[in-house]
């Protein structure tokens, strides 16, 4: 049985730490594109199943009234759920990107460095965080999966309430 190697070839360098940082914060940009797409597929096949189905809205069967309660309800299931893995997604890279901003402070402070700046070489992976949220690009880049989410559950909430006046 061979013997796990030293602590000290284990540790990744600067370069490879930053690498990794971003690599993981793609992966969650990536997740959030793929929920922000399954939700437009899903709402777009419910309000296609809506218009087939328009004609049951005079029909009094207890069926009938079962589909045109439920998809609104389906659709904004869905869509709270996309927003809460998109909201999952945004914090996680938010962490990785304050973790790598805590190592940069600490390898600015090692002797070899004498306190020189790294934020040139190894900048944050994404926007800055900033008090005043207009200058947040993290906010601002966000704003858009938030916005899908909240458009289509404003719809689905209207086509509910307009339903239940039918």
């Amino acid at each position: 049985m061979t013997k796990p190697p030293a602590t000290s070839k284990l540790k990744p360098s600067p370069l490879e730490m930053y690498d990794r940082v971003v690599e993981q914060i793609l992966r969650e940009e990536a997740n959030v594109a793929n929920r922000i797409q399954w939700l437009l597929t899903f709402s777009g096949l419910l309000f296609v199943a809506l218009g087939f189905d328009q004609g049951a809205v005079f029909d009094q069967s207890g069926l009938s009234k079962l589909f045109w309660i439920g998809l609104p309800l389906l659709g904004l299931a869905i869509t709270a759920s996309a927003f809460a893995g998109i909201v999952a997604a945004n914090q996680s890279k938010t962490k990785y990107r304050d973790w790598w901003g805590d190592r940069l402070k600490e390898l600015e402070k090692c002797n070899e460095l004498k306190g020189a700046s790294l934020q040139g070489w190894f900048p944050l992976p994404y926007g800055p965080k900033e008090k005043d949220w207009k200058k947040n690009s993290s906010f601002l880049g966000r704003l858009s999966s938030y916005g899908v989410c909240a458009v289509l559950a404003s719809a689905w909430i209207a086509v509910g309430l307009s339903l239940i006046h039918i």
